[in-house]
């Protein structure tokens, strides 16, 4: 895994779309977006689409995204099929467009007891980029690969759209039922097994937060993290912002296209 800046992805992809043709497995990262227009707000006003905030981003990014690699309009089922990262990488971008100011003044301190004034910009917002070798490819799916300390073997996945889409719903009921489907989601096999919901709710406690701390480990895409050094020892400074800070929201006006749910915080 590499670390870019936003200013440098804007039009690549954190992870990107595997696709197989003719055998042959490629990573579309490059991506396009266009405007929002009247007929997004029409289409994201759907009664259907009211309580599911991710099928809302399927339905806005299936208008916005003209291309993705070499695919033109790739529509709600390719659109289904990216990563949450993706998804919420390329909300940011659709977002951001509309921020009302560009950079923020703060001042940072360190351990040397100096401070540094820095102007932040929304450019130098961290993104964690996937690398190629950084996950095992098989059956078109990136795949990572965990032993516990007791020897224990899970294999997962990043969690989809389409994950994101069936939990949704979770949220307005119970958000804590909603967490462990999205959890449930991304694993692949446990100890050699496909593990079901039932056998996936026997597990201890121990388990289920080893298995969440192996997920979050995969820290990849957008992060709210800047990060720049001390003037005076050179000590590396990490500030975490918020890109809404950079937003006009005070008309109200316009179309809410953030990310559904909470973002990643710093680590």
């Amino acid at each position: 895994m590499i670390i870019k800046k936003l200013g440098d992805c804007r039009e690549e992809l954190p992870v990107g779309l595997l696709a197989t043709k003719n055998g042959t497995t490629t990573n579309h990262r490059s991506f396009e977006l266009g405007p929002l227009t009247g007929r997004v707000r029409i289409a994201m006003g759907a009664k259907e689409l009211k309580d599911n905030p991710a099928a809302r981003s399927t339905k806005l990014l299936s208008f916005v995204v003209r291309r993705i690699g070499d695919i033109e309009r790739p529509g709600e089922s390719l659109i289904r099929s990216l990563t949450s990262v993706d998804r919420e990488h390329l909300l940011w971008l659709v977002d951001l467009r509309r921020a009302a100011v560009k950079s923020v003044e703060d001042s940072l301190p360190c351990e040397c007891g100096e401070t540094t004034d820095v102007e932040l910009s929304l450019d130098d917002l961290l993104v964690n980029v996937l690398e190629d070798g950084d996950a095992r490819v098989e059956g078109g799916e990136r795949l990572f690969d965990f032993t516990d300390p007791q020897g224990r073997t899970l294999v997962a996945r990043l969690v989809r759209g389409e994950d994101e889409e069936r939990v949704a719903p979770f949220y307005v009921k119970n958000p804590d039922e909603a967490d462990m489907r999205g959890l449930h989601a991304a694993i692949v096999s446990w100890e050699g097994e496909k593990l079901s919901w039932e056998k996936f709710l026997d597990l201890d406690v121990d388990s289920l937060e080893w298995i969440t701390s192996a997920m979050n480990s995969v820290d990849v895409g957008t992060t709210q993290r800047v990060r720049t050094a001390c003037w005076s020892c050179g000590r590396e400074l990490v500030k975490t912002i918020s890109p809404f800070d950079f937003l006009e929201t005070s008309s109200g006006k316009g179309i809410k296209v953030s990310p559904p749910y909470e973002t990643r915080s710093s680590a």
